[in-house]
């Protein structure tokens, strides 16, 4: 199954990048791989994707839910970016292929 192995390449990047998502039983249930073909992807280029949806730890400042796209390339399964509600945060990885940080990109930049 493809949409398991994108799932734990996933929450391993995200889990990398210390990423403050919810992993309660219920939100991890519900992030599920959705495949799109040729789906134009920040850049402009065209990929067959996965998008996976999932919501970051609530916060109880703001007393709200933020929820989270991320998009992974079909061919490699290898997690390309964050789409957020301010823009895009780009995955950066390291020579071992491990993920380090995101670089926050604004769609008014695009």
């Amino acid at each position: 199954m493809k949409e398991k192995a994108v799932l734990q390449n996933t929450l391993k990047v995200l889990d990398e990048l210390k990423y403050g998502y919810d992993k309660s039983q219920e939100a991890l249930d519900s992030m599920r791989p959705v495949y799109h073909e040729n789906e134009r992807i920040y850049t402009g280029e065209i990929l067959n994707v996965f998008r996976i949806s999932f919501f970051m730890t609530y916060d109880l400042r703001l007393a709200l839910d933020d929820l989270r796209h991320i998009i992974i390339n079909a061919e490699t399964l290898k997690p390309l970016y964050i789409i957020t509600e301010h823009g895009y945060e780009l995955i950066k990885y390291d020579s071992n292929e491990s993920a380090k940080k995101v670089s926050f990109i604004s769609p008014t930049f695009l």
